[in-house]
């Protein structure tokens, strides 16, 4: 049986959604609106909720984890084509477009690195040398995997996002529990 005051009730809803026990939850929600909760706090409660689920469609700028949201909505937006396109004609930008800085810098590394050689073969050895070929053997699949990559991480990057929200709000719900 739940007890009555908003404090407990606060807890046990912190408790429930780190136990990922959402019927728990939602009957806190109704109790500590019948104990007339500030609609503010159960707007947050709300958001909390949301946010373990994964749903931040519907969460305005003023909620609690604003970095990790807007994030998650900004790259929503971007579009996979468009990277793909940007990764082509500079391996590496595309990733930057899909706000994954690091990888980018990678890309870009790994594809410089492999070819100049490829370069500086066809340049001094011509096109057709067994030079050429080889360097260009190594040189166009990481040129291509880099494109088939950035098309293909923006999925895993919000999934490492979402992951990460929901990371930040049983962090959150387990700090309120100790403090």
């Amino acid at each position: 049986p739940l007890v009555n005051d908003t404090i407990n009730l606060t807890y046990f809803f912190y408790a429930s959604l780190i136990l990922n026990a959402e019927q728990h939850c939602l009957t806190a929600i109704r109790k500590l609106k019948e104990n007339n909760l500030s609609l503010i706090r159960l707007k947050q409660l709300s958001e909390l909720m949301a946010c373990h689920k994964g749903l931040i469609e519907g969460i305005d700028e003023s909620q609690l984890f604003y970095t990790t949201v807007n994030k998650i909505k900004k790259l929503r937006q971007r579009s996979v084509l468009l990277a793909g396109l940007f990764s082509a004609v500079m391996p590496g930008l595309g990733k930057y477009y899909m706000m994954q800085g690091s990888e980018g810098n990678a890309a870009f590394s790994l594809c410089l690195i492999t070819a100049a050689p490829f370069i500086e073969c066809v340049v001094k050895l011509g096109l057709l040398s067994a030079g050429t070929i080889v360097t260009g053997l190594i040189f166009v699949p990481v040129y291509v995997s880099n494109v088939y990559g950035t098309v293909k991480s923006k999925r895993a990057y919000i999934n490492k996002l979402n992951e990460q929200l929901n990371h930040e709000v049983i962090d959150y719900c387990t700090y309120q529990l100790h403090h």
